[in-house]
């Protein structure tokens, strides 16, 4: 049941093996908390400030304490694009809780003497 007031669904997940997999099913209970897509904050990438990174002669990642931000995000696996070579790169990040949406935050990877 829906509680509008805090924003929590109790649900009930039941769990059956199938397949060539067998045992007891069985169920969980617990509640989820939701926000509305319509009450959520918009993400925008300038609501991140994201730090330069050094060229490292393979993929480049974001660590938490390169993204300076107030927002609860978190990054999508497998959405890093030119994160290799020196140059801008992009990560796509969702947001979380009270922040709704996608927002693709771009980086430099700065040139060293090792870079092409």
């Amino acid at each position: 049941e829906w509680d509008s007031d805090t924003g929590y669904l109790d649900i009930d997940v039941e769990i059956t093996p199938m397949g060539d997999y067998s045992g007891d099913s069985f169920i969980l209970t617990g509640a989820l908390h939701v926000y509305r897509q319509s009450n959520a904050t918009k993400l925008s990438a300038n609501m991140f400030r994201v730090s330069d990174k050094d060229y490292t002669a393979s993929a480049v990642t974001l660590e938490e304490s390169d993204i300076d931000t107030d927002v609860k995000y978190e990054i999508i696996p497998g959405s890093y694009k030119k994160n290799i070579n020196a140059g801008t790169a992009s990560v796509q990040v969702q947001g979380l809780e009270e922040y709704g949406g996608i927002a693709t935050l771009k980086f430099k990877i700065l040139k060293s003497d090792f870079s092409e």
